[in-house]
This record gives C-alpha cells, structure tokens and sequence, in this order.
C-alpha cells in the first residue's frame, strides 16, 4: 500500500485511500478473478485500478459513497478489460468470434464482452453479484426505477445476442 500513498500529496487524501483500500481491496480482487479468471491478471488488474484511485483521490468520496462505489467497480472492470486485451485473451466487438454449436456450453463471457459497458455492468451487479436494484441504483447513481429499465435493456441486448448464436431463451 505505501507505493500507492506515494502517489497521494495530502494528508486526508492518503487517509482516503486507505479507508477506500480496506474496504474495496477484496471485493476487487473478487470481481477481477470473476473477470480474467487468471490470479495474476487478477492482480495487476488490482493493482493498476488502486493506482488509479490514488491519482483520482481527491476528486472520490468516502469508501461508502455510491459515487466511490461506482468509480471503483467501473475502474476495475476497465483495467481488466485491457489486460484481457493486452494479452489477447479479449475478443473486440467489431471482431466475430467463433460460433459456438449447439450442445456446447454458452461461452456468456464472451457474450456479455459483446454487450456496452453499462449493460455488463447491471447484468454482473444484479444477477452475479447479487446486488438489488436499490443497491445498484445507490453504487451507480441513479433511480431505482431507472436501474429497472437498464436491467430491462441489458436483457434484452443479451437474449439477441445470444439468438444470434443459434439460442433461444
């Protein structure tokens, strides 16, 4: 943790931090191992998103704060997706990827990769991470209504993907 508060010029930054590394610092690794399914990309993929946080200190709230939340879980998701594409293991969305034949598992990490970024986002919060829609209302900022209808939309994007692989749900 000291490489990171080196980074940080203020006294109540660096105490920031560290409230915001003890709180977040598992569940990241958690959704960074959920996300790369590798330990080693797991963690730089932690790594590079504390030091992110470190440089955005002063512009975050408390470790509690929806907006904290937000700007964590989102700044994690990105760091894994570029060392997922650093290394090759990230299909592009303008790429096809391989079809799948049917009686073959559903590969719906590379499906959910196909998705925009706020719609993978309220799919793993809600039925992965199990958050409700108030939670993920108050970590994104926004109505409980409104999440309803993004869940709605993401649902939707994610079953004409997954028609466009020959299933039907």
């Amino acid at each position: 943790m000291l490489v990171f508060l080196a980074e940080i010029d203020t006294p109540s930054g660096r105490k920031r931090f560290e409230a915001i590394y003890s709180r977040w610092r598992r569940k990241m690794m958690t959704v960074a191992m959920n996300r790369t399914e590798n330990r080693d990309l797991a963690e730089e993929a932690v790594q590079e998103a504390f030091f992110a946080i470190a440089r955005n200190i002063e512009s975050l709230h408390g470790p509690e704060d929806p907006r904290t939340a937000a700007y964590i879980y989102i700044t994690i998701q990105r760091k894994c997706t570029e060392l997922l594409q650093k290394e090759g293991q990230y299909v592009p969305l303008e790429e096809e990827p391989p079809k799948a034949a049917h009686g073959e598992r559903i590969d719906l990490t590379e499906i959910m990769g196909r998705l925009r970024e706020d719609y993978r986002s309220v799919l793993l919060l809600r039925f992965a991470e199990g958050y409700t829609n108030r939670e993920i209302a108050q970590l994104l900022g926004r109505t409980p209504g409104a999440v309803g209808v993004l869940i709605s939309r993401a649902r939707e994007a994610l079953r004409k993907e997954l028609e466009k692989e020959g299933y039907s749900i």
